[in-house]
């Protein structure tokens, strides 16, 4: 299944993408005959590809409750059946974390394709994107930035993941009528993560609302033009970076815009300070995606 990535993997590569800790993965060697590794002229451990999918269809199992015990006795075969098994009957969100990445890993459209329509037949998208491929995307981060993958690894999974949020996004446009309110969707200056304001532009969709998605990166005069066409603007920002000055942004955004009394702004920013600190009639400050689409709810 993994034909095309590279052929080894160091002991932390193995902790990095299974979730078990180097000292577990020396144990279960030495215990069990679990893995076979080879090693460097300075005798440091590093693994094959094989070695690496069958860690982590072990980890698969071990994670939903199968004894370390019992699976160091199933033969290759037996493990990859289990494992095809676990995912067929059992709903696990971590089943599918596990497919999503061999399918990364491998560049497999295919795989990745097959695995997210599985889960559509099982749960609603909202639980798709929010329970399983948005914490996915974090996991693919930690791997990003521990370097045990490539940035075309996470180029490749995430724009995948972009094309299924966008169809959902046509689809739900299509029962949308012309409105006096709207959301105005944007990124500030700076901010090219659209992910997360995209999901928001599907909920938005899903609960009948009128939304104008304006796209990254985008200057604060270039909302001028949107804030004369409609009678009731809620701009709604998603920021994953911190601003230089958030208190000056926030600050000349409601002088320039929100002097109309139906016109607000929902800022969502990881950054801990915002929150409350912002809370007033026209501005409103969330720390987390989730903390703003409960307010849709």
């Amino acid at each position: 299944m993994l034909n095309g990535i590279k052929s080894t993997f160091s002991i932390k590569d193995m902790e990095n993408f299974s979730g078990i800790k180097q000292h577990t993965i020396r144990i279960w060697e030495k215990r069990y005959n679990l893995l076979e590794p080879e090693r460097t002229d300075c005798n440091i451990r590093f693994y094959d590809a094989r070695n690496f999918e069958k860690l982590l269809n072990v980890s698969l199992l071990y994670h939903n409750g199968y004894k370390i015990s019992k699976i160091a006795r199933l033969s290759e075969e037996e493990l990859i059946q289990k494992t095809d098994e676990l995912g067929r009957q059992r709903f696990v969100d971590n089943s599918y974390h596990h497919y999503f990445k061999l399918a990364m890993l491998s560049f497999d459209v295919d795989l990745f394709n097959k695995t997210y329509q599985k889960l559509l037949a099982l749960k609603p998208l909202s639980h798709i994107f929010l329970k399983i491929l948005f914490p996915f995307l974090n996991k693919v981060g930690h791997l990003w930035q521990t370097q045990s993958i490539k940035p075309s690894h996470e180029h490749f999974v995430s724009y995948l993941i972009l094309q299924k949020l966008q169809i959902a996004i046509a689809e739900a446009q299509k029962n949308i009528k012309p409105a006096n309110k709207a959301y105005v969707l944007y990124l500030p200056e700076g901010e090219t993560h659209e992910l997360g304001l995209f999901y928001i532009q599907y909920a938005l969709l899903e609960q009948g609302e009128n939304c104008i998605y304006l796209g990254s990166n985008l200057s604060m005069e270039c909302l001028q033009p949107v804030s004369e066409n409609f009678a009731a603007i809620h701009f709604v920002s998603y920021c994953t970076i911190k601003l230089d000055d958030v208190d000056a942004y926030l600050k000349k955004f409601k002088k320039t815009y929100l002097h109309h009394p139906k016109h607000k702004l929902h800022f969502i920013s990881p950054v801990k300070e915002m929150g409350n600190q912002f809370k007033n009639e026209s501005i409103t400050g969330y720390t987390s995606l989730n903390e703003f689409l409960e307010t849709l709810n």
